[in-house]
């Protein structure tokens, strides 16, 4: 079971795995279910009996709960705990109601940004395949006991996170990919979606399910053939800053951040003031018991001769994304001296590739892309990334207007966010692993340099994507 880290902030959910089923979609209770019934609620009120299973949660019932009243007349239910008020929150988002704004004078209940931009993304990404989702909301406000005997682990997918000495249900996705089955299921405990320090508004745990609900939605495959259950490194965890080994995870979890993004602004300006400010990267240094080094990535960056890093500045700052002990996991790398296959291996750069797209054009294209691109690599080890790419191009000839080269949009990003380190065609090529379209590469070279003199290609700036949108006649909606 891979574990999900939550570190000063900074959210990074894991895919799981997979489990033998999730429900058959014909017993789903309607009264617990949303979205054209693509998404069913169900409650496990205690974590350590299985025996007392899940019960259906009343959408109604919760559209109908008054917040202020229950802080006055607490219960021990669903609809009554003062704890599960954020579940509470969520579901009622999800049922299509409404939470109070943020901005809202007197909005004292947990309270969203932008509730329709969050429905919006949801019915976005739950229209992306025709599988349907089982989200498990736990109350695990006494902990999980005895995990690794715990038969609810497996029943409802959970995947534990130690804060304190306990154990609790972190946010993880499950899906079944046998042959004719197209369930999956979320599991996630109240526990740390009350942690304020990670989670510090309601805005964050909704960012959270909308990664989470992206993992379902998306079809490439892992390629656990290669890597087993170290996709992630031998730790099998993945923090902010890493390069992952495995790119198909690494797409996985950029993808399922963009959902998580667009909605959340503040995590989206976090994730580029990374890139543009730090600018540091880590890698694994242990190889898995039993796996070739060169699957991974440290030793191609020491036989490379790459220069590691301990600028004190940037040590405090990666040691606050990936706990006070990451010098003893990782290397510590600045990206400009990195190689952009490399950095192309960073789930957030991925993340901001895909995040700029939809800005400058719209997420409703990026969406519909994933979508046309889906089939293509479901159970196939592909480049689910560089299927993406050509279909971004594919969609920008098609609607974009010239003399607008919305075509090359995509590749100016994958460029850019790889900080210009492809010394020419063939090098640039290998971020998609030889698959795009050469002709698309070829018409892109013949305006990187004009592309290139509108930004400061060694020290990233805040306009520089504005500015590549410039370059290529584009303006953004």
């Amino acid at each position: 079971m891979i574990r999900a880290i939550l570190r000063s902030g900074l959210v990074a959910a894991l895919v799981c795995g997979v489990v033998a089923s999730a429900g058959s979609a014909a017993a789903a209770v309607k009264k617990n279910c949303c979205m054209n019934d693509k998404i069913c609620l169900r409650y496990v009120a205690d974590p350590n009996d299985p025996a007392k299973g899940s019960t259906a949660v009343d959408i109604q019932q919760v559209l109908a709960v008054n917040e202020q009243q229950v802080s006055q007349k607490p219960g021990n239910t669903f609809y009554t705990d003062p704890k599960l008020a954020r579940f509470r929150a969520l579901v009622k988002l999800l049922g299509g109601g409404k939470t109070c704004r943020c901005n809202q004078p007197g909005c004292g209940q947990p309270c969203a940004s932008d509730p329709d931009l969050f429905q919006k993304i949801v019915q976005n990404v739950v229209g992306l395949t025709d599988r349907w989702v089982r989200v498990y909301l736990i109350n695990d406000s006494a902990g999980i006991a005895d995990a690794e005997k715990n038969n609810s682990i497996l029943l409802y997918g959970i995947s534990v996170e130690n804060d304190g000495g306990k154990d609790y249900a972190s946010p993880c996705t499950l899906c079944d990919w046998e042959p004719g089955k197209r369930n999956c299921s979320i599991a996630t405990g109240i526990h740390l979606l009350s942690d304020t320090g990670s989670y510090p508004t309601l805005d964050y745990v909704l960012e959270t399910f909308c990664h989470e609900l992206m993992h379902t939605q998306d079809l490439s495959a892992s390629r656990t053939h290669i890597y087993g259950i170290y996709r992630y490194g031998s730790d099998r965890e993945h923090c902010f800053l890493e390069a992952i080994p495995d790119m198909a995870s690494t797409y996985q979890e950029g993808l399922a951040n963009l959902a998580g993004h667009w909605y959340n602004k503040p995590a989206a300006d976090m994730a580029i003031n990374w890139f543009l400010w730090a600018g540091v990267m880590v890698v694994e240094k242990k190889t898995p018991p039993g796996l070739d080094p060169k699957l991974f990535l440290y030793d191609k960056l020491k036989a490379a001769g790459v220069p590691e890093t301990n600028d004190p500045l940037l040590v405090s700052f990666i040691e606050s994304a990936c706990g006070k002990d990451a010098a003893k996991n990782y290397a510590f790398y600045k990206m400009k001296d990195l190689p952009a296959y490399i950095i192309r291996q960073s789930e957030e750069i991925i993340a901001l590739i895909l995040y700029y797209q939809a800005r400058d054009t719209s997420f409703d294209r990026v969406m519909d892309c994933v979508k046309q691109v889906n089939p293509k690599v479901d159970k196939h080890s592909t480049s689910a990334f560089a299927q993406l790419i050509q279909e971004l191009c594919v969609q920008g000839a098609i609607e974009g207007k010239p003399p607008a080269r919305e075509d090359l949009l995509p590749l100016a990003l994958c460029d850019y966010f790889t900080l210009f380190r492809s010394k020419d065609e063939a090098d640039f090529a290998g971020l998609f692993d030889g698959l795009l379209d050469q002709s698309l590469i070829s018409d892109y070279f013949k305006v990187r340099g004009s592309i290139k003199a509108m930004v400061k290609t060694g020290s990233p700036g805040k306009d520089d994507i504005a500015n590549i949108a410039l370059a290529l006649g584009i303006t953004p909606p």
